[in-house]
């Protein structure tokens, strides 16, 4: 089964409850922190709940390596976020969403 590697993109300071426990289990409490998990549906269930705050994606091999020594979490990305932002899905140029293999692009340029 693959991998998926889930990055909180936004703070949300005034979010539902269901939404804070949401992203608790997912283990992304905090901006620019991340998260391993398995590739099943209730992953996917919880990533569709609050996927406005969040970018994910397959992760490689090498980069769950390189993460594994990132104990601290991620920086912001070097070179700026995509064009449009944090307030439009990945699909349309902004950033949050599914982005398939190129999560390890981004992983890569947001490690310390």
């Amino acid at each position: 089964m693959t991998k998926i590697l889930i990055i909180r993109t936004r703070s949300a300071p005034r979010e539902k409850r269901e939404v804070d426990e949401t992203l608790k289990r997912l283990g992304v409490e905090k901006r620019y922190s991340y998260s391993i998990r398995e590739n099943n549906q209730s992953t996917i269930g919880m990533i569709q709940k609050v996927q406005h705050l969040l970018t994910w994606g397959e992760v490689s091999t090498e980069i769950e390596k390189k993460l594994s020594k990132a104990k601290n979490g991620l920086h912001p990305p070097r070179g700026g976020f995509e064009r449009k932002g944090v307030k439009v899905p990945y699909a349309r140029g902004g950033v949050f969403g599914d982005r398939k293999e190129l999560i390890n692009k981004l992983a890569e340029r947001m490690l310390p």
